[in-house]
């Protein structure tokens, strides 16, 4: 709906997974009219885009988030099982990140998930290791086993094996726990071979962790 309101920017799109990126090219009898017409059609552009906009220019997420985490003096500690580690080594990628990063663990068996990110059997046992209850669980375990202000859990059926009629390969479920114990899951269905459905999984938990950030809560 931007493209007739300003005929003298060009719009280009580029998806690199799982990120989409806008390219915007503005033209003007002068450099002056140029960055006008480039500085409306952003501001237009990021209020259509609202909160999926997690950045411009050479910004890059992992720093985004870990900065955001860094302004609102927040930590987090993650529990991760289908994605493998990804998360943390996501976030930990980034300089500094030590400020903002508690803690984590790759969590893979239900022994692991009860010992580490205190999930009880019972749980595991009536909503399975891949369900909202146990994301949850491991959002608000590991939150508490590492005192963090977040606390962020995934578990899912990356493939190629594994699965069921009801929750099929690439099912992904992925929760955070905020600093008043509220907690918020989301469930994906994710295309893809093992290594896709991880880093696709990887991004839903982060982007989940990102708006929980953005407003200090749920």
């Amino acid at each position: 709906p931007l493209v007739p309101a300003h005929p003298h920017v060009r719009f280009g799109t580029r998806t690199r997974a799982p990120e989409n990126h806008l390219k915007l090219l503005a033209e003007g009898a002068s450099q002056e009219e140029a960055d006008g017409r480039l500085a409306a059609v952003e501001r237009a552009c990021r209020e259509v885009l609202g909160e999926h906009l997690f950045g411009a220019d050479d910004d890059r997420y992992e720093e985004v988030l870990v900065q955001a985490l860094r302004a609102a003096r927040r930590t987090v500690a993650v529990a991760e099982s289908c994605t493998g580690g990804r998360v943390a080594s996501q976030l930990t990628a980034v300089p500094g990140a030590s400020d903002v990063f508690a803690g984590g663990v790759v969590a893979y068996t239900e022994a692991a998930k009860q010992r580490f990110a205190h999930v009880p059997a019972e749980l595991l046992a009536r909503a399975g290791v891949v369900s909202a209850e146990v994301a949850s669980a491991l959002a608000s375990g590991i939150r508490e086993a590492c005192g963090a202000d977040y606390g962020l859990g995934v578990t899912g059926y990356a493939g190629p094996a594994g699965g069921t009629a009801e929750k099929p390969v690439g099912t992904v479920f992925a929760a955070v726990a905020a600093p008043g114990g509220q907690v918020r899951v989301r469930r994906v269905l994710l295309p893809g071979d093992r290594e896709r459905v991880q880093r696709l999984a990887t991004a839903h938990a982060l982007e989940l962790l990102r708006h929980a950030v953005a407003g200090d809560g749920l």
